[in-house]
């Protein structure tokens, strides 16, 4: 008896998936933003009107920025890596309750999930080299 040879299809799959189960930790913002815009897609089908508490979560991050500035102040690069996160976490949040509200792709959002899932995906690598 001859064993069957899988198919190339299967081979390039079984390649994919071990590329991308080797470089999974480094993908965390990738699968986290497509997860997003799936949860998006779906409360926005189903539930719309999740969009106003959302909206209000999204405030959040910016209400953290001062507070830990009150209690832990901090300096330079500290300050510079709270805020840019502060910010990048409220402009995530304030698109997920757009995009329940509206659909995830309608008008510019489709784009500024693009910019967030970029600037996200950078920060990411960045810290993670230098850590």
């Amino acid at each position: 008896m001859i064993p069957e040879r899988p198919s190339l299809l299967s081979e390039a799959a079984l390649f994919v998936g071990r590329v991308l189960w080797g470089a999974r930790r480094a993908l965390v913002p990738t699968v986290l933003a497509v997860l997003a815009l799936v949860l998006a897609a779906v409360l926005h089908t189903s539930a719309p009107w999740a969009g106003v508490p959302l909206g209000l979560l999204a405030a959040g991050p910016a209400a953290w920025l001062l507070l830990m500035q009150r209690a832990r102040p901090g300096r330079a690069t500290v300050l510079a890596w709270r805020i840019a996160l502060a910010t990048l976490a409220t402009v995530a949040g304030a698109w997920l309750a757009l995009a329940v509200v509206f659909g995830p792709l309608a008008g510019p959002l489709e784009v500024v999930w693009l910019l967030l899932w970029i600037v996200a995906q950078t920060a990411w690598l960045i810290v993670r080299r230098t850590h």
